[in-house]
């Protein structure tokens, strides 16, 4: 039975310590435990604390040596406490407390000093060479109680980075001053560090095959290579290693590719890149990032049949989200700006018989791009073929409105004709075009046609929407009232 066995006691408490921080709640925990047998393996415990200083009022202080006091008496007969920090810094420096607490510390030692005696299960760290040990021993516990997680193997390779190799037996002190030595002499990551370092890395891929492991992986290696400064060719070699395994493993995430694609670039390796990412868009068919690196590529080589074999590619392949292409869309517009126009033209006509959430906002751009290109004459022209098109586009009528307020000479008949029409096409549900027109005629057309805008607005708007035009209305007259006074 899994709850006579203890289990579902184990998945509660584990729950419970990723949210309750606070030692008075392990105490609690353990005096539950003591009263059944099962529970021996969660009261074996690691308590952190903070020491109360000379500078701490008495009630806390008294606080931290009731809870360590009751700790003892509520934890398994046999264990031991170990107590994780540096606890010398600020307590006694009572000669007569020496055998358990080092010399570089204040007065209030002594309470601390009296539990460590009484109870001979705490074991306090004192020296670096303790905490190392300490630390060997924690790290046991991790790889045997966690050996799936990413983070256990992500630890262990980052310690070997430092110089500090986990051993099955715990170091002496005379190994710990060693190292401590040898690092300090060492300014500079050796090549040995990264080796062992990313050999954990690659220990944890083949244990844990996750994104997760393998992002924490090309992390580092890709850190190792922000430094130039030294190994630069075995930091490159590492890298592409781990950039191969990854996408070889089908566990690379998106935001990676960008950075290898840059790599292989830089290094002149086309057939090598064009392969991976063909090889990543059939693995991810709708990441509409990964078909945009590939046309990219394409572009960048100014290969103008693969960019377009690989557009019309993406497209089929992303037919059942067509909002996501527009951005594919507008790639290949700004690829042939820098080509030719009459292949602009021809792509904006393309993209403008697609679905709305294609065609409506290439509407837009495709009335900028005339202005730009041939001028507000033919921008007019375009703009008389595209209002009346099905589905209606909004912004082709602002759009337009705002192209001819540009003009050193503005054309208010032209102006009125794009509000009227999208007055008449949105300005049943849409008070915002409404109070638009308004503004217009007030700053620059005529202020006496003001009123009948809002009495055409009025007829013209669903019940819903009058109040809210109505009050937005007073509004604008309440503020432009004020200005004027």
């Amino acid at each position: 039975d899994q709850v006579l066995e203890g289990k579902h006691a184990e998945v509660i408490y584990e729950a419970a310590v990723k949210r309750i921080h606070d030692v008075s709640f392990v105490i609690s925990f353990l005096n539950t435990c003591k009263e059944f047998d099962f529970t021996e393996n969660l009261q074996r415990k690691i308590v952190n604390f903070h020491v109360s200083t000379e500078d701490k009022d008495e009630d806390e202080k008294a606080d931290l040596y009731e809870t360590l006091d009751n700790l003892d008496d509520n934890c398994h007969q046999y264990d031991t406490k170990l107590v994780l920090g540096d606890a010398n810094s600020k307590i006694g420096k009572e000669p007569h407390w020496k055998p358990y607490i080092d010399m570089h510390s204040s007065g209030t030692g002594t309470r601390l000093g009296g539990i460590v005696n009484q109870h001979a299960s705490f074991v306090f760290s004192q020296t670096a060479e303790d905490r190392e040990i300490e630390v060997q021993i924690l790290l046991g516990d991790l790889l045997s109680t966690y050996p799936t997680d990413e983070l256990t193997w992500d630890i262990m390779a980052r310690r070997e980075l430092e110089g500090l190799s986990y051993s099955d037996s715990a170091p002496t002190s005379a190994t710990v001053h060693n190292k401590k030595q040898d690092r300090k002499k060492k300014k500079k990551i050796s090549r040995e560090q990264i080796r062992l370092c990313t050999a954990v890395y690659q220990a944890g891929v083949k244990q844990i095959n996750t994104e997760k492991m393998w992002s924490l992986y090309l992390d580092q290696v890709i850190d190792l290579n922000h430094d130039t400064s030294s190994l630069p060719v075995f930091k490159r070699k590492l890298l592409r290693e781990a950039f191969q395994g990854a996408h070889s493993a089908g566990k690379m995430q998106e935001k990676y590719y960008r950075t290898w694609m840059e790599i292989l670039y830089n290094a002149g390796k086309r057939k090598k890149l064009d392969a991976v990412l063909r090889s990543v868009t059939e693995r991810l068919p709708k990441s509409v990032d990964m078909w945009q690196l590939r046309m990219k590529f394409h572009q960048q080589y100014d290969d103008e049949a693969a960019v377009i074999r690989v557009f019309h590619d993406a497209i089929m392949s992303l037919s059942s989200e067509e909002s996501s292409t527009l951005v594919l869309w507008k790639k290949l517009i700004l690829y042939y700006q820098t080509k030719e126009n009459a292949k602009v033209e021809s792509v904006f006509k393309e993209g403008m018989l697609q679905g709305p959430a294609v065609s409506l906002p290439l509407k837009i751009r495709y009335l900028e791009w005339v202005m730009l290109a041939k001028g507000i004459t033919a921008a007019r022209t375009v703009y008389e073929s595209l209002c009346f098109q099905s589905p209606f586009c909004l912004g082709l009528h602002t759009k337009m409105a705002s192209l001819e307020c540009t003009q050193p000479e503005i054309k208010m008949n032209y102006v009125r004709k794009c509000y009227d029409l999208a007055c008449e096409q949105f300005g049943k549900t849409n008070t915002d075009i409404w109070m638009e027109y308004v503004k217009f005629e007030h700053i620059r057309g005529d202020a006496k046609n003001v009123s009948n805008l809002y009495l055409r607005a009025i007829k013209t708007l669903e019940p819903m929407q009058t109040d809210s035009f109505i009050s937005e209305f007073n509004l604008l007259k309440t503020g432009l009232a004020s200005v004027k006074s």
